[in-house]
């Protein structure tokens, strides 16, 4: 655990203003930072892509007039060791694709209403858009059944409405709607990790499963605190601060991937869609010295389910 939306926005702040020569931070300083006199980076291990080390490492060197510095420390990975050995190129050459899918519903309702507050939208010009095309043609029936479900769901809430020329425009409140739709995570709800009552952290709903379970060890800005309850009803999680902790815990869980229907095969590969249910149900303490199993645990908690 990290910490509070507020706690980052005066962190970014020191940091901008100078107070501060430098920060520790996860991947997420790549999206929506922008300081201008930053000199270097430091990177520890590869990030899995070129287009997502580029973004990181653009976080310094925006001044054109001052030189830059950005250090990838490579790890014992198969990945980092054959970058490492190979002497391939980290920065040159072409960036990755962009994957999406473009019959996610939720994501195109929330891309549909940021697109429509900055201007009204077409949908026989803009529908190609939005569906995504293939070799010119567009990519499959879903994902255009899935745009008409988006713009039929945003104008029945009324978040979308008809102006002249039959275009469709944001509601007036919803016409910030952008800085709504966060850019790191697509869950859409949070647990609240409180300590005597005071929310001290938020965590994604998924990722919540699998560190705030009730006895898991959670390490808040390096301390351990207990997880005593874990509420699903209220997305909360409870937790006490622990003087002394020699172990650590580690979920247990397992995922199944059942295909649904396959959208294209290419000789042995198939691009489709499946299934994904994952339950943790249960967790270890693990001897931070020994790396001894101390005690298993098993409890339940409902499956995570989606299709992609």
């Amino acid at each position: 655990g990290g910490y509070t939306p507020a706690e980052r926005r005066a962190v970014e702040r020191k940091f901008f203003g100078g107070e501060l020569d430098g920060v520790v931070a996860t991947c997420a300083l790549e999206l929506g930072v922008d300081v201008g006199d930053l000199d270097a980076t430091v990177h520890l291990g590869y990030p899995g892509s070129r287009a997502a080390l580029l973004q990181q490492a653009g976080r310094a060197g925006r001044d054109p007039c001052r030189p830059s510095l950005a250090v990838v420390v490579l790890f014992d990975s198969p990945l980092d060791q054959y970058l490492a050995r190979s002497g391939a190129s980290l920065i040159n050459g072409p960036v990755e694709a962009c994957a999406l899918s473009v019959s996610n519903e939720k994501v195109l309702r929330d891309q549909l209403l940021c697109a429509a507050a900055e201007a009204p939208l077409c949908l026989e010009s803009d529908r190609s858009l939005f569906v995504g095309q293939r070799d010119g043609v567009v990519a499959d029936a879903e994902a255009g059944a899935a745009f008409d479900d988006a713009v039929a769901g945003l104008e029945r809430c009324e978040a979308l409405k008809r102006v002249s020329g039959g275009t469709l425009a944001a509601r007036a409140d919803r016409a910030k709607h952008s800085r709504d739709v966060p850019l790191r995570v697509v869950d859409p709800v949070n647990i609240e990790v409180k300590l005597n009552g005071v929310v001290i952290d938020t965590i994604p709903y998924a990722r919540a499963f699998y560190e705030l379970y009730e006895g898991a060890v959670y390490l808040h800005q390096a301390r351990p605190h207990l997880v005593t309850k874990f509420d699903l009803q209220t997305n909360e999680a409870l937790v006490t601060r622990m003087t002394r902790c020699d172990y650590h815990t580690s979920s247990r869980n397992h995922t199944d991937v059942d295909p649904v229907r396959v959208l294209e095969s290419r000789g042995p590969l198939k691009t489709g869609v499946v299934h994904v249910s994952s339950k943790v149900w249960g967790y270890r303490k693990v001897c931070k010295r020994t790396f001894k199993v101390l005690e298993s645990k098993t409890f339940s908690l409902p499956p995570l389910e989606f299709e992609t």
